[in-house]
C-alpha cells in the first residue's frame, strides 16, 4: 500500500514510517513542512495552500481548498497518515480513504483559542471514527486520555519506537548528562556534563555513550525519551512525589511546563471546549495536573520499565554513584525486544484492517464504476 503524510513533526512519522516500510511492501511518501527537517537529513517540501509559515491559521475551509489544489495528485494513495498536528486529518476528509490519526502532544493545536474550530474538530474526529475512516491512535498514554476526553472516543495506545537513531548504549563517556529546561542549584552539577546542557548539534551515538541521561521533565511524553530508552540508556527522572515537589516551588519555570497549550500560549487556565471536572488545561492547578501527570511515559513502568527514579537531588546523586548500569541497560535491552515485537503486532493488525476497508473500495469502484 501507499500512504501519504503532511507532517510538522519529523519524528513521529520517521518512526511510523520505518515500522510500516519494515512491516512488508508498503510505501510512505512524507511532506514535512518542520523546521527541523534538517535533523532527518531532508529539507522543508514547498506546499501549497497550508505550509510552515501559515498553519496556525488553519481555517475550515482550509480542506476544501487543499482537495482543489491536491486531488490529481493524492488520489491514488491508498491511506493517508496524520501526526502533528491532528488537525490535518481534516484535509483528506474528501479523498475518501482511511485516515491514521496519531495523537502524540495535545491533538487540538492549532485550535486551543478558537471554541468554534476546536469543536468543529471534536465532531469531525468522532463522526469519522464512527465511520471508520480515521484510525485513531495515540503514541502515548497521556495523550490518549487527553483525546479520548474530547472525543468521546476509545484511541488505541500504540507506543513510539524510534528506531531510526540506530544508536546504542556504551557509556563510554564518564559523565552523566543532564536534560532539563530546569535549573536547579545543587551539588548535582559536580556530577554532570554541563557542557552539553540542553545544546543541539550533537549526535544520537553522543547522547548513548553518556554514562546515563537525567531529566526534569518539561513535558509527558517527548519523543527525545523514546529514542533513549530504545538506545538503552540508563535513564534518571524524579519520583511522582518529587516532581510534585517541584511543580509547586518552581511554578513550572522549565518542571512540567509545556503540557498545556494553553500554559504555553499564555492562555487561561482552562480548556475553551468543555472538558468536565477533569480539565486537563487546568495548568494552574497543581494537584489536578500531578493526577494527569500518572500518565506520563516515564511512569509508565508497563511500556518503561527499570527507570530509575530519585526522591530528591540528594538521592539523584547517591543513585549515581551506586547504580548498576550495565544491570539496568542489560534489563532495558530485554524489555526492548518485548516491545519490539508488541508494537510491531499492534501495526500488523492495523495495516490489515486498512487493506480489508481498500481492497472493499477497490471491488466497489469495478463492481458499480465509482
Amino acid at each position: 500500500m501507499r500512504f501519504f503524510n503532511l507532517d510538522l513533526h519529523i519524528s513521529v512519522i520517521a518512526d511510523v514510517k520505518m515500522i510500516i516500510e519494515n512491516i512488508g511492501n508498503h510505501q510512505v511518501d512524507n511532506w514535512s513542512i518542520s523546521g527541523h527537517t534538517h535533523i532527518m537529513g531532508n529539507e522543508v517540501t514547498n506546499v501549497d495552500i497550508i505550509n510552515q509559515h501559515n498553519w496556525q491559521e488553519f481555517e475550515l475551509d482550509t480542506p476544501d481548498r487543499f482537495f482543489e489544489r491536491y486531488e490529481q495528485e493524492l488520489s491514488n494513495y491508498d491511506a493517508f497518515i496524520v501526526t502533528h498536528t491532528p488537525v490535518f486529518s481534516m484535509l483528506y476528509e474528501r479523498f475518501n480513504k482511511p485516515i491514521i490519526t496519531i495523537a502524540s502532544t495535545r491533538f487540538e493545536a492549532p485550535f486551543t483559542n478558537n471554541k468554534k474550530s476546536w469543536q468543529a474538530l471534536n465532531n469531525y474526529l468522532s463522526k469519522q471514527i464512527d465511520n471508520k475512516k480515521i484510525i485513531p491512535i495515540a503514541n502515548n498514554k497521556y495523550d490518549q486520555k487527553y483525546t479520548e476526553t474530547f472525543t468521546e472516543r476509545i484511541w488505541e495506545h500504540i507506543p513510539s519506537l524510534c528506531e531510526y537513531t540506530c544508536a546504542k548504549y556504551t557509556g563510554k563517556t564518564d559523565k552523566f548528562l543532564y536534560s532539563s529546561k530546569f535549573k536547579p542549584q545543587s551539588e548535582l552539577y559536580k556530577t554532570v556534563d554541563k557542557d552539553k546542557e540542553f545544546k543541539f548539534g550533537y549526535s544520537w551515538q553522543e547522547l548513548a555513550d553518556y554514562k546515563g541521561i537525567i531529566h526534569i521533565p518539561y513535558n509527558v511524553s517527548t519523543m527525545s525519551i523514546f529514542e533513549q530508552y530504545t538506545a538503552n540508556i540508563p535513564l534518571f527522572f524524579p519520583t511522582w512525589e518529587f516532581l510534585t515537589f517541584l511543580c509547586k516551588n518552581h511554578n513550572h519555570q522549565g518542571v512540567m511546563s509545556e503540557t498545556s497549550w494553553s500554559q504555553i500560549r499564555g492562555l487561561p487556565p482552562y480548556s475553551i471546549v468543555f472538558a468536565g471536572l477533569d480539565d486537563p488545561n487546568q495548568y494552574d492547578n497543581i494537584p489536578k495536573m500531578m493526577e494527569w501527570y500518572r500518565l506520563s511515559d516515564f511512569y509508565d513502568k508497563e511500556e518503561m520499565p527499570h527507570i530509575q527514579y530519585f526522591e530528591s537531588f540528594e538521592h539523584l546523586n547517591i543513585l549515581l554513584k551506586s547504580v548498576d548500569l550495565e544491570e539496568i541497560t542489560r534489563k532495558m535491552k530485554k524489555h526492548n525486544k518485548h516491545r519490539k515485537e508488541k508494537v510491531y503486532n499492534l501495526w500488523c493488525q492495523k495495516l490489515k484492517a486498512i487493506e480489508q476497508i481498500t481492497h472493499y473500495n477497490e471491488s466497489r469502484q469495478i463492481r458499480y464504476g465509482g
